[in-house]
């Protein structure tokens, strides 16, 4: 094939990438790709703090997830994306519904998206798209490696380079991950860059290159732990020129020199000074990431504190044995050519058949080339391909014995994609030079083409993927009837007289044969049922349904109240549930809590007046105190909102400030918690004492505590006096 036909090839399979990336890029959501969102994090948290992430050793302290991967690709998108405005509210929250279970009926996607992603309208979602993007370059990059080479294992013919950017570039799975923001996308670049060029310095040595080589290594080891397996190789490839060149003859001024004993000056100091480009260049570019983590960890790889913090997602409980190879090479091999999302939108099974039959013909065609020899190939070229996919599977089967099945992801190998595409190339040239390659690069290019309509869009349908609104906390109900009750909506305040409406947003699991019967109701005071509304609900798999219940409120004390939500079959029983996880959910659960507000504003006049601030929440405006009933009624009244539910108390006193009696509690019983008061809200506080009746100097002591902490409200009077032991002591008058 000639040259410019070949590149005229070439530039095709380039632009068919480059166009099925980028519609892969906008049709597969933001963060929708595993670990996508922490790579994000990691970008934003240099974006926002100019710093690098620690990685601490508890799950939850971490800014990010990925904070123990070299910052190669994070820098640079930093620098790419530091211009633009970021707030990480916009931040994609965490589906609660989602199931890892590539089986499972319910939604596929792992994050709440929101119309704004595309065309991306906020900071946070054009910096996410970017990365994306670049990261589409870097794959792009990596094609015409592959082409490259191919062109090395067979110099004479670019149909190996060319189907070998085929086979790589039409991967549905390679485009799925470059089209994604990933380290893994740069990982693949840079290792066919390092193969390349090793095998360029392994067939004619020279500085340039070898220098070239150890700035790639360096930049490597600053982008995935990945690429200090190709180290060796780099050495290998230093060493081999020297000894392939002393095995011919040289003449030095008159005569050859055909022994093997050659002059230190001629081939000794050359190679020590290459060894030394690949040995202390990569150590210049990337050691100190390497010694920062020494420092930090005492760990260079930080494989300890990894662990730590993320052992509970993705360590291995127990030894690995042979069902777990087995696990693994299923997955691995799926998850290599076609396994979308969170690896939870699989192809059918045939597919994954029809592409093993593809893979095994190359695989014999390989070892026919080996046993026949029959193929004017760069054997050097093959073997440091082979060398490429030979050591990054090492170190992945050496991963695989302390990871779970989180390790058997098919682009954990992406290192080895370019060298892997081809051998298979190679393969297939070995068993008929002029179509079968054609032929498999053309069929996986209709799979990567009709995986977007058939498979991905399905999977991420719009606009269902952006309801309900991400806004509102999802449920994750499962009922017996196959409706999942992602949602429910309904205000957070109602007063008797008044209408609550309670939207109820549900995805359909399976088909209903009739229509099921939804229940919504408005829990009160002492557990009592305040009101109840039903709903006929039919839907079909895959549809998203929604239908609001009104609930009149009518007569009701103030209290904090709970929405329930269940669903009834035809006996009147309730419908067995689940939660997206299997777990058993008692039923009617309790959805949301509401405020049952009085229905007139509460005001008091207190017997005895006060005005004492208790940590600038509350203010106790007086209290009652009720001789026949041995009862203390406090006032309060907030000053600022409050989230968290105080204790308030009533110690009495006697004249050695001995504690003689007591009443801690929340106010009205817990059933008014401060949580849910207004500002400017007056909430009367009865507290029950019993006094003892020979006793005259009796004091009362007020205050407001956490009872998780025990911590007390800061106490100080109307003049910003400050009171010990934040309390209010005041004398209790009997009468």
């Amino acid at each position: 094939m000639k040259n410019r036909v070949s590149r005229c090839w070439l530039w095709l399979i380039m632009g068919a990438y480059f166009v099925l990336a980028v519609g892969y890029s906008i049709a597969v959501p933001l963060a929708e790709t595993p670990d996508e969102s922490e790579h994000f994090r990691y970008l934003q948290y240099i974006v926002l703090t100019g710093q690098l992430p620690v990685m601490q050793p508890v799950y939850e302290n971490n800014d990010t997830l990925e904070a123990h991967q070299p910052p190669g690709l994070y820098l640079l998108g930093a620098a790419l994306t530091g211009w633009i405005a970021q707030d990480p509210a916009d931040n994609l929250p965490p589906n609660s519904c989602f199931s890892f279970d590539p089986d499972d009926d319910g939604r596929q996607h792992a994050y709440l998206h929101r119309p704004e992603e595309w065309p991306p309208q906020r900071g946070v979602y054009q910096a996410f798209q970017l990365m994306r993007w670049l990261d589409v370059l870097f794959g792009l990059g990596t094609v015409w490696l592959a082409y490259q080479l191919g062109r090395q294992v067979v110099p004479g013919d670019a149909r190996v380079g060319l189907w070998a950017a085929a086979l790589l570039a039409f991967n549905p799975q390679w485009i799925h991950i470059t089209a994604s923001l990933n380290n893994d996308v740069p990982t693949t670049f840079l290792g066919a860059a390092i193969l390349y060029l090793g095998i360029r310095v392994a067939q004619s040595g020279g500085y340039g290159p070898t220098a070239v080589l150890g700035i790639l290594l360096g930049l490597g080891f600053l982008t995935k732990f990945a690429l200090l397996a190709f180290w060796p190789l780099a050495v290998l490839a230093v060493i081999r020129y020297p000894l392939s060149v002393m095995r011919e003859p040289l003449s030095v001024n008159r005569e050859p020199i055909t022994d093997y004993r050659l002059p230190i000056t001629d081939y000794g100091l050359p190679l020590l000074y290459k060894l030394l480009l690949v040995t202390l260049l990569p150590l210049l570019v990337a050691g100190w990431w390497y010694w920062r983590n020494f420092r930090l960890y005492g760990d260079p790889l930080m494989w300890d504190v990894t662990l730590a913090a993320k052992g509970s997602v993705i360590a291995r409980t127990a030894p690995f044995g042979l069902a777990d190879l087995g696990e693994l090479v299923v997955m691995h091999f799926q998850s290599y050519w076609l396994w979308f999302g969170w690896l939870t939108v699989k192809a059918p099974g045939w597919l994954y058949g029809a592409i093993l039959v593809g893979v095994v013909t190359a695989v014999t065609g390989l070892i026919y080339l080996l046993w026949r020899r029959h193929l004017p190939v760069n054997w050097l070229a093959i073997g440091f391909c082979a060398l490429g996919v030979a050591t990054i599977y090492a170190s992945l089967l050496q991963y695989a014995q302390s990871i779970n099945w989180t390790g058997y992801q098919g682009r954990l190998a992406f290192a080895a994609a370019a060298p892997m595409a081809v051998l298979l190339a190679l393969g297939f040239y070995s068993l008929n030079r002029r179509w079968l390659g054609t032929a498999v690069a053309a069929a996986l290019f209709a799979l990567a083409v009709l995986a977007v309509p058939l498979i991905i869009l399905p999977a991420f349908p719009r606009p269902q993927i952006y309801q309900p609104s991400p806004d509102l906390t999802r449920t994750c109900i499962r009922f017996a009837s196959g409706l999942q009750v992602e949602a429910v909506e309904a205000a957070t305040a109602v007063k008797p007289g008044e209408w609550l409406p309670v939207t109820v947003y549900g995805y359909g699991l399976r088909d209903t044969a009739v229509p099921q019967t939804i229940t919504a109701r408005l829990i009160g005071r002492d557990g009592q049922v305040v009101v109840q509304a039903d709903a006929l609900l039919s839907w079909s798999q895959g549809e998203i349904v929604s239908t609001t219940l009104s609930l009149p409120v009518a007569l009701a004390l103030p209290a904090r109240g709970v929405i329930e939500v269940g669903m009834v079959d035809e006996t009147g029983q309730w419908q067995a549930a689940t939660s997206a996880t299997g777990r058993v959910l008692a039923i009617p659960l309790g959805v949301q809590m509401v405020k049952i507000a009085p229905a007139r504003p509460f005001s008091a006049e207190p017997e005895v007046e006060t005005a004492v601030n208790f940590g600038d929440l509350l203010q106790l405006a007086g209290y009652d105190y009720d001789a026949a009933t041995q009862t203390v009624t406090l006032y309060w009244q907030a000053i600022a909102p409050m989230t968290a539910d105080f204790t308030t108390f009533v110690h009495v006193l006697d004249e050695n400030d001995q504690i003689m009696a007591q009443a801690d509690g929340q106010p009205q019983q817990g059933a008014y918690p401060t949580s849910i008061w207004d500002v400017g809200e007056m909430v009367a506080d009865d507290k029950p004492i019993t006094l003892p009746a020979d006793s005259d100097s009796i004091r009362l002591a007020i205050g407001v505590y956490l009872l998780a902490t025990g911590e007390r409200l800061a106490v100080h009077t109307a003049d910003g006096l400050a009171l010990p032991e934040n309390r209010f002591i005041l004398p209790l008058h009997r009468e």
